[in-house]
């Protein structure tokens, strides 16, 4: 799964660097578009471990953010999650455990739509 996204100004920490807890917020997001499009349920974040490798500048322009599945199981997922700057640079990382629900419980209560409508 990968995304595109332009940060703005007003999500600034410090001047021109993009506040941690928005890069957190976009790495725990894509995460959760893989459980719904690879793990085809959907569930909630139980634990996130992120790295800060170097600052995200507002002014570089787009980043990418890029997650996969790590480990794969009934009720639980860990999904590698990756920002990257506007120069490809790595700038933060993150390992992402989803608590997942059956299928039914999704659909039922979380009105998941199915994988095919992403």
């Amino acid at each position: 799964m990968i995304a595109k996204w332009m940060p703005r100004k007003s999500l600034e920490g410090f001047r021109n660097i993009l506040h941690g807890g928005i890069q957190a917020t976009l790495l725990d997001e894509v995460a959760s578009w893989v459980v719904q499009t690879r793990c085809k349920t959907v569930g909630v974040t139980s634990s996130m471990d992120i790295k800060y490798r170097c600052p995200v500048l507002v002014s570089a322009g787009e980043i990418t953010v890029r997650a996969k599945v790590k480990e794969a199981g009934s009720r639980i997922t860990t999904i590698e999650a990756e920002l990257f700057g506007n120069d490809g640079k790595l700038c933060a990382s993150a390992v992402v455990k989803y608590f997942l629900f059956n299928a039914e419980k999704a659909s039922a209560e979380y009105f998941y739509p199915g994988a095919d409508a992403f």
